[in-house]
């Protein structure tokens, strides 16, 4: 059962937990700021299903430009590919350190049991970078009912 993706697409409810968490700019779990092209931990992935909607913050807010971050999925046998369209991602905004969140993939990204997920820094503040950024990736059956 999927959690908070309502009829229109939005992602303001609740999902339930969340089937993969990413960090970055926490090294050794103190706030570190990112760089461009900055990884995450991967995941792999223990369920399969439709990715559906993101979620991300800041410990400590990007300033003069926006944070932006993409996932990355590997398959077997394949590449790291962005899950999202070309310049999209999950932005961050600048002076920013309250919970964003997103439903836009590139067209309908389908997750097996195994693929390898992970989140990549494309762009951090530009005066300062930011740190402690954590993303939830939700993903499931869209067929599913909704929650509410």
């Amino acid at each position: 059962y999927v959690y908070g993706i309502t009829a229109s697409g939005d992602a303001t409810d609740e999902y339930g937990p969340p089937k993969a968490q990413f960090t970055l700019g926490l090294g050794d779990g103190v706030p570190d700021d990112v760089a461009v092209d900055d990884l995450s931990n991967s995941v792999a992935a223990a369920y399969a299903g439709t990715a559906l909607a993101w979620r991300g913050w800041a410990d400590e807010a990007p300033t003069g430009s926006d944070a932006i971050f993409i996932i990355e999925i590997l398959r077997p046998g394949g590449s790291w590919t962005n899950i999202f369209p070309s310049g999209g991602g999950m932005t961050i905004p600048a002076g920013s350190t309250d919970i964003a969140e997103g439903v836009s993939f590139d067209g309908s990204v389908q997750i097996s049991v195994g693929d390898r997920l992970r989140a990549r820094c494309t762009q951090a503040g530009s005066t300062t970078a930011g740190q402690g950024y954590s993303f939830y990736l939700y993903w499931g059956d869209p067929n599913l009912p909704v929650a509410g």
